[in-house]
């Protein structure tokens, strides 16, 4: 039997369909799954981890509005906790691409079409490249001949108005993913002092 213990983390309170179907795929491979009920909470996920020592996670989640910053928080989570050095973290489901995964923190992403052999090629750590189709479509650039240019002085007096008023009414003002920046710079100091209990305890309050 493979040794590698497989935490799959349906983090989607519906879809969770495909995740089952890849949890009896590595089965059928001789991997070890744990498949936790839909919609964990953060710290649950947490623990699970612990409990079952997995050394790989997978999770799955719909792409959709506020999801980014879910996955991103994790990750962070996962990090203040010490146990993302020892894992392979791995995020599939509609829409997930690989370049959007490292982007999240993730090891690998994994979208629709994806073939099991693609997955436990990753888990094994061998390269591999599907051949599919491509099948998206070129648009055509509808700016191309549009420049920023502006002619009209009073128009242009206007939009220099509208931006200063823009610019200064955001001044000061911060958004989820600076306060996320922050955060991991904070993870960063607390681990290097050897002590980040208190900030791991930040994390769970505010996510």
């Amino acid at each position: 039997m493979n040794s590698k213990r497989i935490l799959l983390v349906p983090l989607d309170p519906v879809h969770d369909i495909g995740i089952k179907l890849i949890k009896k795929a590595l089965q059928e491979n001789g991997y070890i799954t744990k498949l936790l009920p839909p919609d964990r909470k953060v710290e649950e996920v947490v623990k699970y981890v612990e409990s079952f020592d997995a050394n790989v996670v997978m999770i799955s989640r719909t792409l959709g509005y506020g999801v980014e910053e879910l996955l991103s928080n994790l990750v962070d989570v996962f990090e203040a906790t010490g146990i993302r050095k020892n894992l392979k973290l791995v995020i599939g489901g509609m829409a997930i691409k690989p370049e959007l995964a490292q982007e999240l923190g993730f090891d690998a992403g994994f979208g629709a079409g994806t073939k099991v052999e693609e997955i436990i090629d990753f888990l094994e750590g061998r390269s591999y490249k599907p051949l599919r189709r491509d099948r998206s479509k070129q648009k055509k650039d509808l700016t191309e001949n549009f420049s920023y240019k502006v002619y009209d002085g009073e128009i242009k007096s206007l939009l220099e108005s509208i931006t200063g008023k823009f610019i200064n009414w955001v001044e000061g003002k911060t958004s989820p993913g600076i306060q996320r920046a922050h955060y991991r710079e904070q993870i960063m100091d607390a681990r290097a002092e050897g002590n980040n209990n208190a900030l791991l305890k930040e994390l769970y309050d505010l996510y």
